[in-house]
């Protein structure tokens, strides 16, 4: 008889309509993916982009990667992780061969393999 209620049981409900329907994931906002990005990478670490300027190269090569990849198929725009560990690998990556120097008398220099940068610290501001 148990066997009878469950193999009934199984035929109604395999027997009975339902639809199944799949949705593709929706890319993440760009704002909001830069600044989980920024979060996680710098703020909170003593570089926030406020107290040192090579943070503010550093947000610019944020931007950069997002502008040229946001919405290809080269990553998954609705992953934050996935987004996260990619630009963190695109720039360890990109600044590999960068020399970041700081003198502690208010003077900093970004040294490239194409450019220099510098910045001295002056009446509260940076400037380049």
């Amino acid at each position: 008889m148990k066997k009878l209620i469950i193999t009934l049981s199984a035929l109604i409900i395999t027997s009975m309509p339902f639809s199944v329907t799949a949705y593709a994931a929706e890319n993440l906002d760009r704002d909001y993916i830069e600044a989980e990005i920024w979060d996680d990478m710098w703020n909170g670490k003593g570089d926030n982009g406020i107290d040192f300027p090579e943070a503010s190269y550093k947000h610019h090569l944020l931007d950069k990667w997002l502008d040229e990849n946001y919405g290809s198929e080269e990553y998954d725009w609705s992953e934050l992780g996935e987004l996260k560990y990619e630009y963190k690998d695109y720039y360890r990556s990109y600044i590999e061969d960068f020399d970041f120097n700081d003198d502690d008398k208010g003077n900093w220099t970004i040294e490239t393999p194409e450019h220099s940068y510098s910045f001295t610290y002056w009446q509260d501001n940076w400037i380049m």
